[in-house]
């Protein structure tokens, strides 16, 4: 099994035929790890721990992304290109109740939270259980933005 990394000839404390432990197999390998060798572990010689030097267990730090717009790096947990980051369901459904009201709301989008007995709170606690109406609302939301943007242009 082993080729001649450990210091007892390559034997792991398994293949000498010793107990695992501090007793024969650490003897044997010349190592403190249980009986296993430097040569299971990947290390080159007796006394080493593979793991103590090994690339992988340096974290190295994730350098951070840089702005499209200037050279300043973006904090952690933005997200610059989702116009609904920060933004709470209720808000959403609050500002289309504003500028649609229930009775449009329902018009379009048909679903029974807004046009069966409609408030603001079984619409979202309906919404926050039904991921596709759920979109379809964030979608309607970008869509009165769009709608906005576009006559506070003109």
């Amino acid at each position: 099994m082993g080729d001649g990394g450990a210091a007892g000839g390559g034997l792991s404390g398994f293949e000498a035929g010793g107990a695992i432990g501090a007793g024969a197999g650490a003897a044997a390998t010349g190592t403190s790890t249980g009986g296993r060798s430097g040569a299971l572990l990947g290390g080159g010689g007796a006394g080493e721990h593979a793991f103590a030097e090994s690339p992988s267990t340096r974290r190295e730090p994730i350098p951070r992304r840089k702005s499209v717009i200037s050279d300043q790096a973006i904090p952690e947990g933005v997200q610059p290109k989702n116009p609904l980051h920060g933004i709470t369901l209720e808000t959403i459904v609050t500002e289309l109740v504003e500028h649609y009201g229930f009775p449009e709301l329902g018009k379009q989008i048909d679903i029974r939270c807004f046009t069966h007995d409609p408030s603001i709170a079984s619409s979202l606690k309906f919404l926050r259980r039904t991921p596709w109406a759920r979109a379809k609302v964030e979608s309607l939301y970008l869509f009165m933005l769009r709608e906005r943007a576009r006559q506070a242009r003109t």
